[in-house]
């Protein structure tokens, strides 16, 4: 079977116009916020949505009946039950389209389309229709980026297990890990597993997509009552804090903005994409001091994933600010080696610094440790390039 490779998108905002600000405001970001602050509807904003999370996974009665036929075939009936849900995957996403967008249960089998996420929720609506337990799991992998309207999103990715129901505890026998499938398409071999996450998390997680989806489309009312609904089933994830941050700025609402960036600095001090996006604010605001104190903490940050740290330095290279990138590429060098995404930002911003000869040799360094012989052709012609003085990033 295809494996299932989950997407759900966390925000970055890349700038903004500088805007004025209470000088008032200059200490706050020393009292950071441990109370949830209320989430102020703006009066620009429409009419609130009718969000019910229990629509993700329903299923049209056609739908749900042509699943049941061919779960209780009698030629399948002695084999376990989370088994069918899997093998019912296997023969519904032959030819699935995996196109961006992210649909519920319904759309997803309707158009036998969508994005990764969507496929996670078909997967749970599955099997919650023969009492399959689900389970979910953030993936530490290569971030996936998207940018129109000043507005840079990242895939984030997360794969599901199907339990199998019929397990049950032996005794004086100690148990790591229930028996169940991994449900995930397009592994990559440096993946690693991260935390695993609840039913509340994930639906979150879907929210937070449209609310992304809605934001690229410059529609921000809808991805206003998006990002609050996220909030209202995860109001502790640190990305969906960031998300109404960011939405905030968008609407010229910097005091509110900031509110949720000093809460999530409380409630998720250690989450890279907030603290980002809260120092391009901070210098959109002629604060500068503020926002390097900012910058110091994220590489003051234990954060032992890689992929965060790679995506820092994407986000650095974007902004110009090509010795932090490299900065950062060096914390992700120093945990993943092995990873040549990392050599290959570091060549773009050495080269961007004149530093002509270690960027040949980083972008030389990338090639021989990519697998793939079309992504290794690539990084040797871009170094080709290089060394003619002719790259064009």
């Amino acid at each position: 079977m295809k494996k299932l490779f989950i997407a759900t998108m966390s925000v970055l905002l890349l700038g903004a116009c500088v805007s004025n600000y209470n000088q008032k405001q200059d200490n706050r970001q020393d009292n950071h916020q441990s109370v949830a602050p209320q989430v102020v509807v703006p009066e620009h904003i429409g009419a609130q949505y009718s969000l019910n999370e229990a629509d993700i996974f329903r299923l049209t009665a056609e739908q749900e009946a042509d699943f049941k036929a061919w779960f209780y075939d009698p030629i399948r009936i002695d084999e376990p039950v989370h088994d069918r849900v899997y093998y019912y995957l296997d023969k519904y996403t032959d030819g699935f389209d995996y196109r961006g967008n992210t649909y519920n249960a319904t759309q997803a089998m309707t158009h036998k389309a969508g994005n990764c996420l969507s496929l996670a929720i078909m997967t749970t609506a599955l099997a919650k229709i023969v009492g399959v337990e689900v389970g979910y799991q953030l993936v530490n992998a290569t971030p996936v980026y998207k940018k129109r309207n000043n507005v840079l999103l990242l895939s984030y990715h997360v794969r599901t297990f199907l339990y199998d129901p019929s397990w049950r505890p032996k005794k004086d026998v100690i148990t790591l890990i229930r028996p169940r499938l991994i449900v995930d398409y397009f592994p990559n071999r440096y993946d690693v597993p991260g935390d695993e996450i609840s039913e509340q998390q994930f639906m979150g997680m879907y929210y937070r997509n449209l609310a992304a989806d809605a934001l690229l489309q410059d529609q921000l009312s809808e991805a206003f009552w998006f990002a609050e609904k996220a909030l209202s089933l995860a109001a502790n994830d640190a990305e969906n804090i960031n998300m109404m941050a960011v939405i905030y700025r968008r609407l010229q609402e910097d005091d509110l903005a900031e509110a949720f960036y000093q809460y999530g600095m409380a409630a998720a001090e250690n989450n890279t994409n907030l603290l980002s996006n809260y120092a391009v604010m901070l210098e959109a605001q002629n604060r500068p001091e503020q926002a390097e104190l900012i910058r110091q903490k994220l590489l003051e940050f234990p954060d032992s994933n890689p992929y965060a740290w790679i995506k820092l330095g994407h986000d650095a290279f974007l902004e110009g600010q090509h010795g932090r990138a490299i900065s950062y590429y060096q914390r992700a060098m120093a945990l993943a080696p092995y990873l040549d995404e990392i050599y290959f930002g570091l060549a773009k911003s050495l080269y961007q610094r004149g530093e002509f000869t270690a960027a040949a040799e980083a972008m030389r360094t990338a090639a021989e440790k990519s697998w793939e012989q079309s992504q290794r052709q690539l990084y040797y012609a871009k170094l080709s390039a290089l060394r003619a003085r002719k790259f064009d990033k």
